[in-house]
Parts: C-alpha cells; structure tokens; sequence
C-alpha cells in the first residue's frame, strides 16, 4: 500500500515537471509574436503588437490566397538552398519606413505607388532580426531546425514568381494581424516556410569506394597501360649494337618462350610465363603467385657481372662474346591458343636465333 502512494506522488511530480517544462519552450507562433515585436523595438523604438495569428500547414497556392495586389512580397534565403517567403501589406511597409525616415509613425493616408526594391531593402533589418529571434526563441522545440537559417533575400514582383521559387510540397504559413504605433495603423504579415522532410536516422559511414567506381571511372578505364613482354636480355658491344639492322638475327636462349618475364612502367610483374596467341592477337600466360627466385639463365648473367666488376679481364671477356656460328632455324608462328585456360604447349625446338622483332625483344 505504502508503495503505491510512493509511486502516485512521483507520477505527479514527473507530469509537473513536463509540464513546466513544456510552458517553457514556446510554440511556433508564440515565438514569431515576441520576435516581431521585439526586433521592431530593439531597431528603432517602434511599438508593433501581434494581436491576431493564423497558422496552418497548407500548399502554396492556399498560402498566398487572399494576398493584396499591392502588398510587398520578399523571398527568403534558408540553409542547403530552401527558399521561404513574407510578404508585408501597405500599411505596414509605410509604418517601417515613416520610423527609419521621420522617427516616428503618422496616420496620413497610405499612397498608392509601386512598391520597389528600396522599399524591401529598408524592411530588410527587420525581417533578419525577426527570423533570428524566431529560431532563439524556439531553442528545445523540436521544429527549430525548420525556422533556422532564413533571412531576406530579395523582392519579387508579385505572388505568382514565388511558385517558380518555391517547390516544396507543404508549408508552415502565418498569418499575423499587427497594431502598429500604439494603434495608429494596422498592417498584416505573412510568413510562409517550407515543411523540411525529417532527417534520417544515422548511419554507419560508408565503406571506401574503389576509385574505379567513382564518377571517372569511365576515364579512368581508357588510360594507356604498356605492359611489357621480355623474352631475353642479350649483352653485347655498343660498337656491335650500334651496327644491328632489320633483318640482323640475334642468338636466343632455348625454351625461350616459356621464360617470357613482364613489366609494366619500368616495374617487375611476373617471371616464367608464356607466350603464346589467342584470337589472332598475342597472349601471355601468368601463373600466380610467381615464384620470388630469379631464373637461372638470369642470376647467372647477374652472377658473372658482379664477378666482372672485380676482374676488369674478365670484363672485356663478357662485353666481347665469341660469335655465334651455328645458322639460323626459321621459326614458326605462334599456336591459336583455344582458351585462356587452355595454353598449348609450344615448340620446345624453336632453335638458337630469332628474327628482331620490337614487340616482343627488349635490348638491355
């Protein structure tokens, strides 16, 4: 029994609190009340009370029914590109130019000429003070970030230019009835704001995307890449490789295009692999992973230079080769290879020369 008195007196406690709560946070139009009303004080001393306000959530065309021909219409820039709108009666407008030019409001009759730009931009101060008093004022509302971030941006000629402007679906309108001057006149304002679509919920970041899936990838994907196919490297006199001409043969190693060793850039891919040719154009075949030790045709040739950097003889020995004396074996074209999977064996016999050829030799 003690436990449910205890429990009824801290429900109590609880909704009083909310409820304190709650009469401190000031709704939407409690919020534009006191910022009109205080912004027109703190600029120029003048007395505007809102005592009348209209609000609904409604499409444009119903914001703007009923605006007079007269009236001064202003868009508003907001945050990300949204576009707002107020728009100022007659009475109104004269009201805040009569206390900027003469320091006070009069009751003469209100002229009927066209309203301009200058006009809009004397009504400007007010517009940017109201607007960021609104959103001060709704500090803990829930829907203080749909008033947020809106000030003047420019007069429009009449009500039909804000349907190109503004596109969103519903909007916030107010409608607020004033008493300017301490009664002398009485104007209305309208301000109409965007209802902002809900953020979403957080998410996780995304993952880093492959730069081939960015917007130029398809750029990216026409880049130039030259990889190249090394079948041997040959050392000889620059007095002998200055004299080579096409049709000159130059000695091959055997199973020579089994040990094909590629590069792309002036960096090592892959050696051991296999050159060969698949629907008319020439293919390598590369097994990975490669293995990490060098064949042995090539640690040898690294093998008798650095022995040839120590012994100058022997030097002169590698860069002057006994020539070769055997005869040329005509090779024969590359096999069709079927299927990338599918690699025919080549010729082990190919012989111990091959024609130049600058797509598949490279001199070291």
């Amino acid at each position: 029994m003690a436990g449910q008195v205890v429990n009824e007196v801290l429900s109590k406690k609880a909704n009083a609190a909310r409820r304190e709560q709650e009469a401190r946070v000031l709704s939407p139009a409690r919020a534009l009340r006191r910022a009109l009303s205080r912004s027109a004080d703190a600029l120029w001393g003048l007395a505007i009370v809102a005592d009348g306000m209209q609000q609904e959530t409604l499409v444009l065309d119903a914001c703007l029914e009923g605006v007079p021909r007269d009236a001064l219409v202003m868009v508003l820039d907001g945050l990300d590109g949204v576009t707002g709108a107020v728009v100022l009666d007659r009475a109104t407008v004269r009201s805040v130019i009569e206390v900027q030019t003469l320091g006070r409001v009069t009751s003469q009759p209100l002229d009927q000429r066209p309203l301009t730009q200058t006009d809009a931009a004397m009504c400007a101060p007010l517009l940017d003070a109201m607007l960021g008093r609104l959103s001060a004022n709704l500090e803990g509302h829930p829907a203080q970030g749909e008033y947020t971030g809106y000030r003047f941006g420019a007069m429009v000629e009449d009500t039909r230019a804000l349907g190109v402007l503004m596109d969103a679906a519903e909007f916030h309108s107010f409608l607020v009835s004033v008493e300017i001057g301490d009664g002398l006149r009485r104007g209305e304002i309208l301000l109409i704001l965007p209802v902002l679509p809900k953020p979403e919920p957080a998410t996780r970041p995304d993952p880093p995307r492959d730069p081939l899936s960015a917007k130029n990838a398809g750029r990216m994907q026409m880049v130039e890449a030259r990889i190249e196919a090394v079948l041997s490297r040959i050392r000889m006199p620059l007095s002998a490789a200055s004299r080579l001409k096409p049709g000159d043969l130059l000695p091959l190693p055997e199973n020579v295009l089994n040990q094909v060793e590629l590069s792309a850039g002036g960096v090592h891919i892959a050696n051991g692999c296999r050159l060969g040719q698949m629907g008319g154009f020439r293919a390598v075949r590369v097994t990975f992973p490669a293995s990490s030790k060098t064949s042995g045709p090539r640690v040898e040739a690294e093998t008798e230079q650095v022995k040839a950097v120590k012994n100058p003889a022997k030097a002169m020995a590698i860069a002057s080769p006994k020539p070769v004396v055997e005869e040329p074996v005509d090779i024969p074209d590359l096999p069709e290879i079927p299927g990338i999977d599918d690699f025919s064996d080549l010729s082990s016999d190919l012989g111990a020369e091959l024609a130049i050829d600058d797509d598949l030799l490279t001199l070291n």
